[in-house]
Parts: C-alpha cells; structure tokens; sequence
C-alpha cells in the first residue's frame, strides 16, 4: 500500500511538473510572440521620424512666392493647409503692399509646421514606447531614453534655428545665439541620433534572436 501510495504521489508530482513546464512555455511563447510583434513595429516608427527629419534638417528651399500672383498664391497656400480660408484671404488682401513680410511669415511658419509635424511622429512612436515598455529590455530601454532626450533637443535646437534663419531673430533675446552655435547643436543632436538608431537596431536583432528565458521572471518579479 506504501509503494502503490508513493507511485501516486509521484505521478501526481510528475503531472504538476508537466503542466507548470507547459504553462512556463505557453507564458514564454505569448512574451516572445509580443516582443517580435512591438520591437519591428517601434523601430518603423522611429524610422518614419528619422526619415521626416531629414528633410527638416537638409531642406531650406522654398517656391519664388514673390513671383506669384493673388490667384497662384492663394491656390498654394490653400494646398499647403497654411492656414484657414479666411486667414488666406486676409494674406491675399495685403498681398501687393506686403509682400516681403508675407513671403517671410509664409517661410517661417510652413517650415515650423514640417518641424511640428515630425515631432508628432517621435511622439507617436514614444507613446507606442510607453505603452510597451514592460517588454522591452533594460537595456534597450536605457537606449531609447537616450535617443528621446536628443530628438527633444533636436527639435528645441531646430524651432530656434527656424526663428534665426526665417526672421533673423533670437527666441529668447535675453540669451543671443549667433546661427553658427545654433547649427552646431542641431547637427550635435542629428548625430547622436543617428548614433543610437544604429545601436537601437542591434539591441532590437539580438533580442528577437535570444530566448531570454531570464526576462519572463524580470518581468514577474
């Protein structure tokens, strides 16, 4: 009776062992299954604000305005979304004794909605990041913060270069910054940008390519 005793026991061990191996498997299978599913999809989105800011950054050219008439004018600010209808028709009024300033206002804010524009897909992607975070690495997360704390600065960096290059003006008149210095920081922060992206695609392959049996209780735990 002791053996037949035993053998039940160890059967029912067995079985517990069984079902908490499959159940470890099952949780690890669905955790790997995110991870493959938020790592591509967070790096697309970063990849769409880097490819936007390239634009932003290299592209300063804009279509000779002074050559149009009301009629063109009007046609392409309304294409462009400049601003409301009604805005446009105040701009087209003033269009023949204004020009100057209208082409400089024209330059200035088309160029700051590019950059807002950007901004909204960083984030976009950093919300996406937020959401996610808990399955994500440590260390990829220690790198993504890294690469937020230079886009925020870029796009401080880059609104303050807009201001400078468009109305040859300093956003706070209290600190003068000559363009120079100005540019010299935009293009310090593209560059740790493009820096870390290299590394976030790394850090991105090895851990779709590990089974980190380790994470599932860091996340538990």
């Amino acid at each position: 009776m002791e053996l037949e005793s035993h053998k039940q026991v160890l059967s029912i061990m067995t079985e517990s062992s069984k079902f908490e191996y499959q159940r470890m498997m099952h949780d690890f299978s669905l955790y790997r299954n995110k991870k493959h599913e938020i790592y591509p999809e967070l790096f697309q989105k970063i990849m769409l604000g880097y490819n936007n800011i390239h634009e932003l950054h290299y592209v300063w050219s804009w279509l000779n305005f002074r050559k149009f008439n009301k009629e063109k004018l009007k046609s392409v600010l309304l294409a462009m979304e400049f601003a409301s209808s009604e805005k446009i028709d105040m701009i087209i009024a003033d269009w023949e004794t204004s020009k100057d300033e209208i082409v400089q206002d024209i330059k200035f804010h088309s160029k700051l909605k590019e950059l807002l524009d950007c901004r909204d897909l960083f984030m976009s992607a950093y919300a996406y990041y937020s959401y996610n975070e808990v399955f994500l690495s440590e260390e990829f997360i220690a790198a993504y913060l890294d690469f937020s704390f230079h886009t925020d600065n870029y796009f401080y960096c880059m609104r303050k270069l807009i201001i400078k290059r468009c109305l040859g003006l300093d956003e706070d008149e209290r600190e003068p910054e000559t363009r120079s210095e100005i540019e010299s920081k935009v293009n310090e922060h593209l560059s740790a940008i493009e820096d870390i992206i290299v590394e976030l695609k790394k850090l991105i392959k090895r851990e779709l390519s590990i089974a980190d049996y380790d994470s599932i209780n860091k996340k538990k735990n």
